[in-house]
């Protein structure tokens, strides 16, 4: 069973000792977080985990010692509170922390800080992390570019103006709605399974070659066009309030949820797309929707409504109905009914 470093206050200790002690530690993963603590909240609940179960000692604290994986509330004495052992799982979130610091986490495999007042966070030598969830904090930025083992990451509801997703080649899952930012790039993450980028500013997103993608929801952007031809896997698309003037769907041939009002898709742009949706392989109890329209006022629709002020769109409305696809309007109250 590895143990935890104990630092020796012993006169005499030799350089040699010190070195071999120092090496221990880092073999075994060994390190501190240090949680800087809110002034109207000392008490916090925080759960940690080691990979050999033994207890984390506690610094600043009215505690000595966390059991390992256990939910323990914890009272500040001081404004940090330090957790030190060989964690590799941290879940600190609902409790106002000011500050975060896991540099010295080098086991550390899934961090957990969400609701908090976290202003940074730094990522720096946790090679070892595969999951990290920071989201409703205050964050302005986030590297995570040493954490190439990153398979979930919900970083929603901050202030990131930028993220970089180059060489997260194993991530499956990404949630960073309800930021800042203008541009995404996610075609390194070939593995990514589910993405939501809702809420931003974006007026590029690049998802091409994203072929495991099921799940895609770019809502509430500013793009004007979306490229998602080749996510052959790709089953739902909610691409609304945007500004989209055409949308390709001809090799989405999985996709069975589709909602696209809050645009401005016209005439040929919604025959193209009508056209497109495929009826194959749709049961009957399996019918694929479309949200095409909506009659709140903050949608600012901008797509056709009438599907028989053209022969051609109605035809092509009429058809996809037969090949089993329900279409819907959101009224006024933000209800879907049918069309």
């Amino acid at each position: 069973m590895k143990k935890f470093l104990m630092v020796l206050f012993l006169a005499g200790l030799l350089p040699a000792a010190i070195a071999a002690a120092e090496s221990e530690a880092s073999f075994s993963g060994s390190g501190r977080a240090i949680l800087g603590i809110s002034p109207d909240t000392k008490e916090i609940t925080v759960i940690a985990l080691t990979a050999d179960d033994s207890a984390i000692q506690v610094e600043g604290c009215t505690v000595t010692e966390l059991p390992s994986g256990e939910v323990t509330k914890l009272t500040a004495t001081g404004n940090t509170i330090i957790l030190k052992g060989a964690i590799t799982e941290l879940d600190c979130s609902d409790n106002r922390l000011t500050s975060l610091d896991v540099q010295g986490l080098s086991a550390l495999d899934k961090l957990y800080c969400y609701n908090n007042r976290l202003t940074s966070l730094d990522m720096h030598g946790l090679t070892a992390l595969r999951e990290l969830s920071c989201s409703f904090n205050q964050l302005v930025s986030l590297n995570v570019q040493d954490s190439a083992g990153l398979e979930k990451l919900f970083c929603a509801e901050n202030q990131l103006t930028a993220f970089d997703m180059r060489g997260l080649t194993v991530l499956q899952e990404l949630n960073c709605s309800d930021n800042r930012l203008t541009s995404l790039d996610a075609h390194d993450s070939t593995f990514l399974r589910f993405l939501l980028c809702k809420s931003n500013q974006l007026t590029s997103l690049n998802v091409q070659g994203l072929t495991a993608l099921v799940y895609l929801n770019c809502r509430s952007n500013r793009l004007t066009s979306l490229n998602v031809q080749g996510l052959t896997s790709l089953r739902a698309l909610s691409c609304s309030e945007n500004r989209l003037t055409a949308l390709n769907i001809q090799e989405t041939p999985a996709l069975q949820k589709l909602s696209c009002y809050g645009n401005q898709l016209k005439v040929k742009a919604l025959i193209r797309i009508f056209n497109s949706l495929r009826g194959t392989d749709l049961k009957k109890e399996n019918a694929g929707e479309v949200l095409v329209q909506s009659e709140m006022d903050n949608s600012h629709e901008g797509n056709i409504t009438d599907f028989s002020s053209s022969a051609e769109l109605k035809t092509a409305f009429e058809a996809a109905k037969a090949k089993n696809w329900i279409f819907y309007k959101r009224d006024t109250n933000g209800n879907d009914k049918k069309i």
